[in-house]
């Protein structure tokens, strides 16, 4: 197979992402998982019983979006909201860690699990209310678009990566 140099351009490539600096927009996310094994389905419906052996966290969304991209070299801000509780904050703590930015980041105490279809309203809200309080009320007038039009004042070399929100498809709607 001839790649006619195919991979030393994808090197020099990526080489030139250490003098990139990129703003990330969009929606910052905390994905979880969860690791167990299955010994028995339920009785009460048809649902395997997982023995939960540990969890792990991940950057999700425009996070994931930013850190691939710190790992590639490039300098990266990312502008999103994060609820105001300790889902947020581990976020933020993740970010910083890696070495992106995080002044576009706001805390919104309105915002937290977005939603966990998996569970039923009355487990829904013991997630969302009984153990994710708001803290503190959101200032008024702040949208996406403040943040990014101050992150460009701040920066104004950087390329924005915009994602946008998951298409219908996506979603799995007809």
């Amino acid at each position: 197979m001839n790649d006619d140099g195919f991979i030393e351009r994808a090197f020099a490539y990526i080489e030139r992402f250490r003098d990139c600096r990129l703003l990330v927009v969009g929606d910052i996310m905390l994905d979880e998982y969860i690791w167990g094994n299955v010994g028995r389905i339920s009785p009460e419906a048809p649902v395997p019983v997982v023995a939960v052996t540990r969890d792990t966290r991940a950057l999700g969304g425009a996070a994931n979006v930013a850190l691939n991209i710190a790992c590639l070299g490039a300098g990266v801000t990312v502008a999103g909201f994060v609820g105001a509780d300790p889902a947020g904050r581990e976020i933020v703590r993740m970010l910083r860690k890696r070495g992106i930015g995080v002044s576009g980041v706001v805390a919104d105490p309105d915002r937290s699990v977005f939603e966990i279809p998996m569970l039923e309203s009355d487990e829904r809200r013991q997630v969302l209310v009984d153990w994710n309080p708001l803290a503190r009320p959101v200032p008024h007038g702040i949208m996406v678009h403040h943040l990014f039009e101050a992150e460009a004042e701040r920066t104004p070399d950087a390329v924005a990566v915009i994602v946008p929100p998951p298409s219908s498809a996506q979603m799995g709607s007809n």
